[in-house]
């Protein structure tokens, strides 16, 4: 950004040079401040979401104790593991609100039986942001969703 000193011949550009230094740091000072208040601190809530065209059977398995498997070079392979889930059958449209707040992490797969007769879409929100909608149609569809909070 700033020229070699060598090529400084004068008081006027130096002046530029340091109007410009001042000017960065005035305009990257407040939005790096206005970050940490937009901070709304870890996430508490995620809440799910099935809707559909009347009622449609659908299975879901939550959990906020899993493990994703990750390859020998570190990568995720896709797997779970879960370590503690619950599992129930539900009627949408549906919604329940999970407290993830000691876990920070949540799984959620939600699986049509095998007769569907509505199309289902699942709807994921964290803190009311929504991360994912998806939607499925076909018998053993399923939908799943993984959020792990990092600091």
């Amino acid at each position: 950004m700033f020229p070699d000193r060598r090529t400084l011949t004068t008081p006027t550009q130096m002046h530029r040079i340091v109007r410009a230094a001042v000017f960065t740091g005035l305009v990257t000072l407040p939005v790096l401040a206005a970050c940490d208040l937009l901070d709304e601190g870890d996430p508490e809530k995620a809440k799910v979401e099935l809707l559909s065209n009347g009622s449609q059977e659908v299975i879901v398995v939550t959990s906020t104790d899993f493990v994703r498997v990750t390859d020998p070079d570190g990568g995720s392979t896709g797997e779970v593991i879960l370590n503690d889930a619950d599992t129930q059958t539900v009627v949408s449209p549906w919604d329940e609100t999970f407290n993830i707040a000691s876990d920070l992490r949540f799984y959620v797969n939600a699986i049509l039986p095998e007769v569907v007769d509505r199309d289902v879409v699942m709807r994921v929100s964290v803190d009311g942001s929504i991360l994912a909608q998806k939607q499925a149609a076909q018998p053993g569809d399923s939908m799943t969703f993984i959020y792990i909070y990092r600091k």
